[in-house]
C-alpha cells in the first residue's frame, strides 16, 4: 500500500511538472528596453591672453555662460593678487 501511494504521488508530481512547462514557454516573453543615455563631455572655457602696452587682456570663449563668468572672475582675482604681491 505504501508503494502504491508513493508511485501515485510521483506520477502526480511528474504530470504537474510537465504541465507547468507548457505555461512557462507559451511564446510570451517580457522584453525590457534599456534607455541609452549619451553624455557629452564638457568643453572647457578657452582663454586667449593678449599683452597690450597697459597690461594683459583676455578673451573668453565657451558654451556654458556660467563657467565663462566664473573663469573671468577667477582671472580678475588672480590678476589683483599678483599685482598686490609685486607692490
Amino acid at each position: 500500500m505504501i508503494r502504491f501511494k508513493l508511485l501515485l504521488l510521483t506520477v502526480v508530481f511528474l504530470i504537474l511538472s510537465c504541465d507547468r512547462g507548457n505555461y512557462i514557454d507559451s511564446g510570451f516573453r517580457e522584453e525590457t528596453k534599456e534607455e541609452i543615455v549619451q553624455i557629452t563631455p564638457e568643453k572647457p572655457v578657452r582663454v586667449e591672453l593678449r599683452k597690450t602696452t597697459k597690461g594683459y587682456t583676455w578673451v573668453l570663449r565657451g558654451e556654458d555662460v556660467k563657467k565663462v563668468i566664473e573663469t573671468d572672475r577667477a582671472l580678475r582675482r588672480y590678476m589683483e593678487e599678483t599685482r598686490t604681491k609685486k607692490e
